[in-house]
């Protein structure tokens, strides 16, 4: 267990950062002052008092901004993982690395290390650092990190980034070895330990997609490991499809999206559902999450309000730059989250992947947003656009792929055009865009590698079962 925020890592009391500096000038000023007068009232005359306080005065304002008192270096936490398929488990144990110093330095393992460690992943290392980067709470990323916390890389993160505490969850994080992959910095006592997030990891979300895209094949992944964002939890065993492009920038003519395919396309034939077993957790959404996910922020009668509308399954780096790109209209972005029957409908009944909640905390979890709407209706009202005070309403045009990704673009089948009444009044603006990480083609990389994920799903359900079988109450940053 790492030790608790304000205790030092071997059990006694940390150290108190150095007083505000500005604060302790002034004080040191108004008792110099003080001793001054006091001093030339005993002295002398009011008048030899008052030149004795001047000249006192002059001395100040030359010397105490030379005195050596500095500021207290901000804090610096390092946290690493995989962030394969990132998800709102991801994002709350970032924001629970975050309130553990000032400054929060993220690691990406490299495609390579994760291959070598654990399996492929589903996304390239530049799709699950495009996300991470979007992070509120992320300060700085360094990209493609070892998987492995050795000695050498450790002290680079003390020197070189002036990294104070290196954190993960309360669950253990084994090497392929069998050693403890935080055994050197415990060691040096720069280690603290986050609360993981239950109900959630890239595991069990893959095997919704396989479930989703064939209605038959149940991957036994409910019982496999949460996240807490760190690289014990945050990758999976599916392997990108070979040549599968990157998301082209949003809001400018996008790169062909790469085709989606469905379970056939890959050669696979489909398995017979698995026995089903009882899930070791469930995603229990709280009214306190959505406040810590929430910026709080209140828009101006002033501000050029832009609202984004979408069911944003599978929060990826193509989101990220729509939702940059549709911040860039204005002053503050309120995006809408469609519920799941809404999604239901136009998208199929295995549909959403992940449900309302979910969805919402991935898209909080995006610096560029601003407000979410949950369950947002599907046509964008009068009384919408009064009560958000909205100026731009973006409309999503598909790129020359076709492909929008998981975004809602248009009326579909006999649904009325959503966009109909702001485009009336002259408030719709259009974003041209495309992405290859639409939800049918994350599917499509997952079930290409289908028998690695199964594979990695046996490895970790024993290890799984077992830390649920003991572990403890940890409290939550």
């Amino acid at each position: 267990m790492g030790a608790a925020a304000g205790e030092a890592p071997g059990g006694g009391a940390a150290e108190d950062p150095p007083a505000d500096p500005p604060a302790r000038a002034r004080a040191a000023a108004l008792g110099a002052l003080g001793v001054g007068l006091a001093l030339g009232s005993a002295l002398g005359s009011p008048r030899e008092a008052l030149g004795r306080l001047a000249g006192g005065a002059r001395w100040l304002a030359r010397n105490v901004p030379r005195l050596p008192w500095r500021r207290r270096r901000p804090v610096r936490v390092y946290m690493d993982g995989c962030f394969d398929l990132a998800h709102y488990g991801h994002a709350n144990a970032l924001r629970q690395a975050a309130a553990c110093g000032d400054e929060l330095v993220v690691g990406i393992c490299s495609d390579a290390e994760i291959e070598r460690c654990k399996g492929p992943p589903v996304l390239n290392l530049e799709e699950r650092e495009g996300v991470i980067r979007a992070n509120k709470w992320v300060t700085e990323v360094i990209s493609g990190t070892p998987y492995e916390l050795e000695k050498e890389f450790i002290d680079r993160l003390f020197a070189e980034y002036k990294v104070d505490f290196i954190i993960h969850g309360d669950d253990p994080c084994l090497l392929p070895d069998g050693t403890d992959a935080y055994a050197a910095v415990k060691a040096a006592g720069r280690f603290k330990t986050i609360k993981r997030t239950e109900g959630v990891s890239t595991t069990d979300i893959v095997g919704r997609m396989l479930l989703s895209e064939s209605g038959s094949i149940r991957a036994p992944a409910e019982a496999a490991s949460t996240a807490s964002g760190s690289r014990s939890r945050a990758s999976s065993t599916s392997a990108p499809v070979a040549g599968s492009p990157a998301p082209a920038e949003a809001g400018v003519e996008a790169v062909s999206a790469s085709p989606s395919s469905g379970p056939n396309s890959s050669g696979v034939a489909a398995k017979a559902p698995a026995p089903a077993e009882p899930k070791l957790y469930n995603f229990l959404p709280t009214s306190r999450r959505i406040l810590q996910f929430s910026t709080g922020r209140v828009p101006s009668k002033n501000d050029r309000v832009v609202y984004l509308m979408g069911d944003w399954d599978m929060f990826n780096w193509g989101h990220v730059q729509l939702l940059k790109a549709a911040r860039e209209l204005g002053d503050f972005l309120v995006v809408g989250v469609l519920g799941d029957e809404a999604v239901k409908q136009r998208r199929g009944r295995h549909h959403p992947i992940l449900n309302l909640q979910e969805r919402t905390l991935s898209v909080l979890a995006c610096k560029y947003v601003d407000e979410v709407i949950m369950g947002c209706p599907w046509e964008v009202s009068g009384d919408m656009l009064t009560t958000f005070n909205i100026s731009v309403v973006v409309r999503v045009v598909p790129g020359e792929s076709g492909s929008s990704g998981t975004v809602v673009t248009s009326a579909s089948g006999d649904d009325e055009d959503p966009f109909a009444l702001p485009e009336g009044r002259g408030l719709v603006r259009e974003i041209v865009w495309s992405s290859s990480l639409s939800v049918a083609d994350i599917i499509a990389r997952v079930i290409a590698n289908r028998a690695a994920f199964e594979a990695k799903y046996e490895r970790k359900a024993k290890t799984e079962k077992e830390y649920v079988a003991g572990k403890a109450f940890v409290a939550e940053k």
